[in-house]
């Protein structure tokens, strides 16, 4: 049989108190972060710009596509005796409204993409005016699918 080793205890209290020491500084004085590129955080302002806008869209198009699924059960639900005509034409128009304004609010998407992709294009951001482009397509598609259902 092997004889267990003896262990020895290590006192390791100053160890602890020069590392929380350390990290107390370094909580005080965080070091300096490095100078962004001016040109990049406007860059970054406008991406962000475009990403509000086009968030506040395909949420549009959702409400209206909500809308539209609330008048297709309002259209099978009508019976003789109960005329809701009123709600429906309400509904109608409000729906036109929707998509009047979402096709508005995507040319407007579409120009302030035209005004980043010239100076993405001068700084070499092909990958962002491609990304651009195919948000702007993406939320055309959902519109049209939207106004297609519309029509039938």
């Amino acid at each position: 049989m092997v004889a267990p080793k003896a262990k020895t205890l290590r006192d390791r209290t100053n160890e602890y108190r020069s590392l929380a020491t350390a990290l107390r500084k370094r909580q005080l004085n965080p070091p300096p972060l490095p100078e962004s590129n001016n040109s990049k955080a406007t860059a970054t302002a406008a991406n962000s710009e475009f990403s509000r806008h086009a968030s506040s869209i395909g949420k549009d198009i959702q409400d209206t596509t909500l809308l539209l699924e609330q008048l297709a059960t309002l259209a099978r639900r009508k019976t003789m005796f109960d005329d809701r005509s009123g709600e429906i034409n309400a509904l109608t128009n409000q729906v036109k409204q929707r998509i009047a304004g979402l096709n508005g609010k995507i040319l407007s998407l579409q120009a302030l993409q035209r005004k980043q992709s010239g100076k993405d294009a001068a700084t070499g951001g092909k990958q962002a005016i491609e990304h651009h482009s195919n948000i702007v397509m993406s939320l055309q598609s959902r519109l049209a699918s939207t106004s297609t259902v519309f029509k039938d």
